[in-house]
């Protein structure tokens, strides 16, 4: 019995903080805040800008 009331708990966390994160996402939606691209090769180019940027920084974060 304890071992499923551990279970459910954990569960439950989870279940709250989905539901957190989408609360989020509908907040940035309903603020605007999101981007539109016209095609997926535009999607595509911004992911790999976003994640080249993001690795330089992370690189140079580890050498100091």
């Amino acid at each position: 019995m304890a071992g499923e009331q551990h279970i459910d708990a954990a569960h439950q966390a989870k279940v709250e903080a989905l539901r957190a994160a989408i609360q989020v996402g509908i907040n940035d939606m309903e603020a605007g805040r999101y981007k539109e691209f016209e095609s997926f090769e535009e999607l595509r180019r911004y992911l790999v800008r976003r994640t080249n940027q993001t690795l330089r920084r992370w690189k140079s974060s580890r050498e100091k």
